[in-house]
């Protein structure tokens, strides 16, 4: 951190709340995890590349060719296409913003664990970790959204095998959606905002809804009545969504099951959230 607490260089981050930490991979192969509450590095992983283990294997050898090292000039131009994911049992992975590829962290070496396509048309969806196993919902490929979940085989095929719902999905999602905001609390995952694509058509999500991780079923909770479709800041935490809008400041209190509306103060701006200073 520098002074600002303001971290430098490019990134992907995963953060664990109930051991307050954050955790940053950066383009200098670097694992570092973060205190939130003081803001001071615990502890600096460097990581490697096996050479046996090459990247140009299977499916990915479009990408690339020859024998490949991770170098920092690699990583920085796969940076944009990788989420890091810490599990619940202390492993890390990367993985491909588009479903597909699986890297893993492990022993200060990465290693490709998948045995699939480097990306399965499912970008701007959302990976879940529950019960220490790798999920992937929805996203954008192909002209169109899509409505799957999928499961990482890990430690069997090593493939994403399509989950199947115990019941109808609702409406809002028959046409698959893209860009939502995600939380999981305990068993129950839900999802706000969003859109779905068909037919070069493109419809917001204005509801909230859940899916159970242990029945595997969808449940449409109802409405909100926010204008989504204008992008607002939305950030999902612990049990609650937070929404930024222009004018108002609004928590959605998903346990409660309902929605808190807050004015701004004079001298605040929401334009300027990401570029100063954090708001108390």
């Amino acid at each position: 951190f520098s002074l600002n607490n303001e971290i430098k260089g490019k990134f992907i981050y995963d953060v664990d709340i109930n051991k307050n930490e954050l955790y940053l991979f950066n383009n200098l192969l670097e694992l570092n995890t973060y205190d939130l509450e003081t803001g001071l590095l615990k502890y600096s992983q460097q990581i490697t590349f096996n050479k046996q283990d090459q990247l140009n294997n299977r499916t990915w050898s479009g990408l690339y060719t020859g024998d490949v090292n991770l170098s920092p000039d690699v990583m920085n131009g796969l940076m944009n296409n990788l989420k890091l994911k810490k599990l619940e049992n202390g492993k890390f992975y990367l993985l491909h913003d588009g479903g597909g590829l699986v890297l893993s962290l492990e022993n200060n070496k990465i290693n490709r664990v998948d045995n699939s396509f480097p990306f399965m048309n499912k970008f701007f969806g959302d990976f879940i970790n529950y019960n220490d196993k790798i999920f992937h919902f929805g996203g954008y490929g192909l002209f169109r959204s899509n409505n799957t979940m999928l499961l990482f085989d890990e430690d069997n095929s090593n493939q994403w095998d399509e989950v199947k719902f115990e019941n109808n999905i609702p409406s809002e999602i028959k046409n698959g959606i893209a860009s939502f905001f995600p939380l999981l609390i305990d068993s129950d995952y839900y999802i706000l905002s969003g859109n779905s694509s068909f037919n070069n058509e493109r419809v917001f999500n204005k509801s909230i809804l859940k899916f159970d991780f242990e029945k595997y079923t969808w449940d449409k909770l109802g409405d909100i009545n926010l204008d989504l479709s204008r992008n607002p800041l939305i950030i999902p935490s612990e049990t609650c969504f937070y929404v930024f809008d222009k004018n108002f400041f609004y928590q959605v209190q998903i346990t409660k099951e309902k929605m808190l509306k807050f004015e701004y103060n004079k001298d605040f701006n929401v334009e300027s959230l990401g570029n100063s200073t954090p708001y108390n």
